[in-house]
């Protein structure tokens, strides 16, 4: 009867005669980490692949209301034009002023043509913010290399006018004139004609809108996709699952060694009451 004990207590811990339910639900834990660690490696690459498509310009600046709150980049305008006169003289709120009174401590050091400003920013690597009038930033930004992020002033529009005397009819023909191009589609067509676009770099009045509509696009197709490579934010609720299959393992195993203790104990006194061991077996199966 001893002989037969010990063979099952050899048979309770050792894995090679007898499968644990700790083990099991280890295994499965595990296996269930392996799959989805290699599942978010997989989507990563993907991402990777289909990024050139969908990915985002980098800049600091994502706004006109983000320029007088910073000081990592500098911003300029044409010196003495009238987008320096505006932010100068005219600005009509408070961010407006702030950038004003930037611009006139660095005066002495604005660029005196577009072309010089343009290309003040390529030779600043993100460090330089040049404001001009839309015109001449649309067609600069429109152009190869594309290297240029165009961001539209939200608040300000500017437009040109003429001015006529008063006993003139001159304004009225020019009016009546220019109404009916636009409804005969003239005007777009002479604007395909002279001004062509030739890169995606316009982001209308806001780029962080891009930047938002991009990420909620990211966020909809799934956890995985949210980010584009692996990182330790993405995977760290994979190793918080790991972290509970190994506790709910510990729990297992402690549950069954104290099972097995009293099951143990309960038999040994059984067995002093001359109860035959096939039948304690049997009351174990």
């Amino acid at each position: 009867m001893n002989d037969n004990v010990l063979d099952f207590d050899q048979c309770s811990f050792s894995p090679s005669t007898c499968t644990s339910r700790s083990a099991k639900m280890l295994t499965c834990f595990w296996c269930i980490f392996v799959i989805l660690i290699f599942a978010s490696y997989i989507t990563s690459l993907a991402v990777v692949f289909r990024s050139g498509d969908d990915e985002l310009l980098e800049t600091p600046i994502h706004s006109f209301e983000d320029l007088p709150i910073q000081s990592e980049v500098e911003y300029g305008v044409p010196y003495n034009s009238m987008t320096y006169r505006y932010f100068t003289l005219k600005a009509k709120d408070k961010t407006d002023e702030a950038i004003g009174k930037q611009l006139k401590k660095t005066k002495d050091q604005m660029p005196k043509t577009v072309a010089e400003g343009v290309k003040r920013v390529r030779d600043s690597e993100g460090d330089y913010v040049f404001i001009t009038e839309e015109l001449y930033a649309r067609t600069e930004s429109g152009k190869p290399p594309c290297d240029l992020v165009l961001v539209h002033h939200s608040k300000y529009r500017g437009s040109y006018s003429f001015a006529c005397g008063l006993e003139s009819k001159a304004c009225h023909d020019l009016d009546v004139a220019l109404v009916s191009l636009k409804e005969n589609g003239i005007l777009e067509e002479l604007v395909g004609k002279w001004y062509k676009n030739q890169c995606d770099t316009d982001f209308d009045d806001n780029y962080i809108k891009y930047v938002t509509s991009f990420e909620d696009k990211k966020f909809q197709a799934g956890l995985f996709f949210r980010t584009d490579g692996i990182s330790i934010d993405k995977i760290g609720s994979l190793f918080i699952l790991l972290l509970l299959g190994i506790l709910i393992s510990i729990g297992l195993l402690i549950f069954d060694i104290c099972f097995e203790k009293r099951f143990e104990k309960k038999m040994r006194g059984t067995a002093r009451d001359g109860q035959p061991f096939e039948s304690i077996t049997n009351d174990m199966q």
